[in-house]
This record gives structure tokens, C-alpha cells and sequence, in this order.
């Protein structure tokens, strides 16, 4: 009697192992992949690569995450600038230019408007 129970202790053990190994794996939160910067970064590396869709939303969770971080200003308003709205891209760079809080942010704002006014003479002299 004895054995059998402990035989079945043991098999109900092993089954209870690999259940539990077999379960969707646990997710781990990468807090340093879910920053306002590393979001800028990906949205100007699909920028880049011309998938405005996916760069529009890094930049729009880069303000979510902090909504005085002027960078993903800077980019939501290329991206407007790139659909033909120069107006409300001036008007995010604005934003974006009363947002800085460092050298680098402000180059990167300075950056913003150069590619802006760049998108503005093409549209109104057309292509090289």
C-alpha cells in the first residue's frame, strides 16, 4: 500500500513539473526599452526607413511617457511636415523649442526645423 501511494505521490509530482514547465514563459518588463528616448529612437529609425505609421506611434508613446519631452515633439512634427501640414509641424517644433532642457534637445529642435523649412521650399518649388 505504501508503494502505491508513493508511487502515485511521485508520478502526480512529475506530471505537476511538467505542467508547470510547459506554461507560457514569464514576461519580463524591460523598463529601459519603455523610455521617451529609446521610443524617439526607434520612431527616427523608422522614419528612416520611411514607415511613418510605426515612427508616428513611438513618438506619440514617447509623450505619453513623459509629455514635456521635447525630441518626440521634434518628430511628430516631421512626421506632419511629411504629410503636408509645414503649419502644424512649425506649430510641434514650437512646442518642442519651449521644451528643451539640454544642448542636445535644442540641436535636435534646431535639426526639426531645418528638415521643416527643407519639406516647405520643396513644396513650393517642387523637386530638384
Amino acid at each position: 500500500m505504501k508503494i502505491v501511494l508513493r508511487r502515485q505521490l511521485s508520478v502526480t509530482l512529475l506530471l505537476a513539473v511538467l505542467v508547470a514547465g510547459c506554461g507560457p514563459e514569464a514576461i519580463v518588463l524591460r523598463s529601459g526599452l519603455d523610455t521617451p528616448a529609446q521610443h524617439v529612437a526607434n520612431g527616427n529609425r523608422f522614419l528612416k526607413n520611411g514607415k511613418t505609421g510605426a515612427a508616428l506611434r513611438e513618438f506619440v508613446r514617447a509623450r505619453e511617457l513623459d509629455p514635456e519631452y521635447a525630441p518626440a515633439y521634434v518628430g511628430l512634427a516631421i512626421i506632419r511636415g511629411r504629410q503636408g501640414d509645414i503649419e502644424g509641424g512649425l506649430a510641434l517644433m514650437e512646442k518642442a523649442d519651449s521644451l528643451t532642457k539640454n544642448k542636445t534637445e535644442a540641436d535636435m529642435v534646431d535639426q526639426g526645423f531645418c528638415t521643416l523649412y527643407r519639406l516647405q521650399r520643396r513644396r513650393k518649388n517642387g523637386p530638384p
